[in-house]
């Protein structure tokens, strides 16, 4: 009755080995998983945290058909959780001897995984295999939309700490900004597209700045932010393909990883 977080600090606290996995009731592990991990981390030493890729079921067990497949490296991790979440906490290994006094802080909860993750990553690597290994479930209803709310809240609680970290004291309205990575649904794109493209500006500046991440690694993945953010609105409205090239953060994606997006803006 002490939170999840603290439950899970017990069993960090009692457990002997040298990894430790994690595997929530709902969620299904592929019988290789663990295997793979660790394989993964013993010839990595470096790597303090390894997650997977993940595929959906819902409450029957039935597979919805969406998958999360993170191609994030371990150099641009740190830069990539400043955006979003990249781990599911049931397919995490975690390398123990790195972890902190307090690795799930309840004052972060629902979200005290997350947390652990950006304190973690900030000194260790870290990054998802790339293959599905876990099955997660996800629930409808409205006690999930209240849980989803909640974490939100304290999502961008974590994250404005990090933008602090650069730095700067993001409002509400640029939150809303930061955190809208895919396909905008509100009622004015161009505007939206104008104050994306302004505020992953001020993102580079600040860190140029700040020194908070390495430069090169935090253009090259601004540049595929904001390459992201025009190719999944290109449909909407044709004139972004020109607002595109007239940022300077059009030059900084990489278009050897990042040529589907480019494909997507250009071919629409």
């Amino acid at each position: 009755n002490s939170g999840l977080g603290n439950v899970r600090n017990q069993a960090i606290e009692e457990a002997r080995g040298e990894y430790i996995a994690w595997n929530d009731a709902d969620d299904i592990s592929v019988p290789t998983r663990l295997n793979k991990q660790i394989n993964f981390l013993d010839k990595h030493p470096d790597f303090g945290l390894l997650g997977t890729w993940v595929k959906i079921i819902d409450e029957k067990s039935n597979r919805t058909g969406i998958k999360w497949k993170d191609n994030v490296t371990a150099e641009e991790m740190p830069i990539a959780l400043l955006f979003h979440n990249r781990f599911a906490q049931s397919s995490v290994v975690l390398r123990k001897s790195v972890l902190p006094p307090e690795p799930y802080r309840q004052e972060y909860a629902p979200t005290e995984d997350y947390d652990l993750w950006l304190r973690l990553a900030a000194k260790n690597k870290a990054k998802n295999f790339p293959e599905i290994l876990l099955e997660y479930r996800e629930h409808s209803g409205g006690q999930s939309k209240l849980k989803s709310r909640s974490k939100e809240n304290s999502v961008r609680k974590l994250i404005t700490e990090q933008i602090n970290k650069l730095g700067i004291k993001p409002n509400e309205d640029e939150l809303v900004i930061h955190r809208t990575n895919y396909v905008y649904t509100g009622e004015n794109l161009m505007r939206f597209i104008s104050e994306r493209e302004h505020w992953l500006n001020r993102l580079v500046e600040a860190n140029n700045k700040m020194g908070r991440y390495d430069k090169k690694d935090f253009r090259k993945f601004i540049g595929r932010a904001w390459l992201t953010s025009c190719s999944s609105n290109i449909k909407k409205d044709s004139r972004i393909k020109k607002i595109f090239w007239l940022s300077p953060l059009s030059k900084n994606f990489s278009l050897q990883k990042d040529w589907k997006q480019f494909a997507k803006l250009i071919f629409g």
